[in-house]
């Protein structure tokens, strides 16, 4: 009998890293329309599941929330440890379970790269080419814009797409061109990308093919060069820029603990003019790479084989192997209430009322 091909391969150091640093890695892909969980609590399989969102892209996660960035929103769930080990189908199993609790509506402005910043959710709102808050008043507040960009509007003038917040302000930012017309980032060559400094408003690299997710560690950042594979590292003392590794995937999506980045792969776009014929290897896939700084080598992976061709943000959420999430697609998300410590309750449905007040004696 014909068997069908397995949807995704994994290292066996995969699943032996996840357990030893006691995470759950969690993705984004808005090309399958899903954000993705993996961890594996026995370090030989792994524990997975993924929910379907309108266009996910960006996410953040702090120690008791999880934000996610769709097509013309974002929601913000609330974790509690007490629901999840009390969830009535599955009761002591679970060690974190997200609910939703806040919908911020942005209208359809690209929303990327998401920071939770105390009580506040932050964007990089690419379609307006600037940073923004979120509000209950109005789609969004405007924190941050390049002073090159003369006009905010729906755009996408210099495709600005991942930030670095510093004490809860914009620090530093990277976008593929200092373009002010609409989509003017397309027009130009590949090679036009930039890592900026958004107190000073000046580029501290350019020349860069297509950056994207920066991240901040100590006094260094790391990004993607995601145009050629290429895994950077800067300095921020010295100015140093050096490439740690070079992948043979389009890289967009990291995020770092100890020595270790976990990167987002993704699949040559060869439907798109802008995409297809960019220096990467043509032997491309999707998934999740994992670099080891010390030896500045991949030393374990994830390869997803079908369906999921893209992958845009990677989180990492410690301390948390089984985690639960229900969304409003989901049956009975409703039924659970968590207010602190000392309440926390999963409503049980009372059938003979349900009958009562569906079926109505006449």
């Amino acid at each position: 009998m014909h068997q069908p091909a397995p949807f995704f391969y994994y290292s066996q150091s995969f699943a032996r890293l996840l357990k030893k640093l006691n995470i759950t890695l969690v993705f984004s892909t808005y090309q399958a329309g899903r954000v993705v969980f993996v961890s594996s609590p026995t370090g030989e399989t792994l524990y997975k599941f993924a929910k379907n969102f309108k266009r996910p892209m960006g996410m953040d996660v702090s120690e008791n929330r999880l934000a996610v960035a769709s097509r013309n929103y974002i929601e913000q769930f609330s974790m509690s440890p007490k629901l999840a080990r009390a969830f009535p189908p599955k009761p002591g199993f679970y060690d974190a379970f997200y609910t939703p609790q806040v919908k911020y509506y942005t209208g359809i402005s690209d929303m990327h790269e998401v920071a939770l910043v105390g009580e506040d959710v932050w964007a990089v709102n690419t379609a307006f080419s600037c940073i923004t808050k979120m509000s209950s008043t109005r789609h969004f507040e405007v924190m941050w814009q390049p002073d090159f960009i003369t006009e905010l509007a729906p755009e996408d003038r210099c495709h600005l797409n991942g930030m670095i917040l510093d004490d809860g302000q914009p620090a530093y930012v990277t976008f593929f061109d200092t373009s002010n017309t609409d989509n003017g980032w397309r027009k130009t060559p590949l090679n036009t990308g930039v890592l900026y400094d958004c107190q000073q408003q000046k580029a501290l690299v350019s020349n860069l093919a297509m950056p994207h997710s920066p991240l901040k560690d100590g006094d260094t950042i790391y990004f993607l060069q995601s145009a050629t594979g290429e895994v950077m590292q800067y300095h921020l003392p010295t100015g140093k820029l050096t490439c740690i590794i070079k992948l043979t995937s389009f890289l967009r999506g990291m995020d770092k603990l100890g020595d270790y980045l976990f990167i987002g792969a993704s699949k040559m776009r060869q439907e798109s003019k802008t995409f297809k014929d960019l220096p990467i290897s043509e032997q491309s896939f999707a998934g999740i790479e994992v670099v080891d700084l010390t030896t500045q080598k991949r030393v374990a992976g994830l390869t997803y084989t079908d369906k999921i061709k893209e992958i845009f943000e990677v989180k990492l959420i410690k301390n948390i192997a089984t985690p639960l999430m229900l969304t409003e697609q989901d049956e009975g998300y409703e039924r659970c209430i968590s207010c602190g410590d000392t309440i926390n309750y999963w409503l049980v449905e009372d059938k003979e009322k349900t009958n009562e007040q569906t079926n109505p004696t006449p």
